[in-house]
């Protein structure tokens, strides 16, 4: 991953990495990252880094929040989203 750092490096007290499980030794900083886009040729947006100064361990926010956003696996994980008519006056 290509990046600039951008700003101060601070470390987070109390947080352990999740590679190597170590505790204080996770740090965080703001960059500028470098992403190719078909629209637009190389676009620069800016980011954070999360990383472990014991290990290699190091993920950005952007990463982490669209692992988050998990896609259902299968067509039995999608639950049809049920609405209660708010007009009906009876009941």
């Amino acid at each position: 991953m290509e990046y600039k750092i951008v700003g101060a490096k601070r470390f987070i007290a109390g947080a352990v990495c999740p590679q190597c499980k170590a505790a204080d030794k996770t740090i965080t900083f703001p960059i500028n990252r470098f992403i190719q886009s078909e629209e637009n040729g190389a676009v620069e947006i800016e980011d954070e880094i999360m990383a472990c100064v014991s290990c290699s361990f190091e993920q950005s926010k952007l990463e982490l929040s669209l692992s988050a956003q998990k896609i259902p696996a299968s067509p039995a994980e999608i639950r049809p989203l049920l609405v209660r008519d708010a007009t009906n006056k009876e009941g």
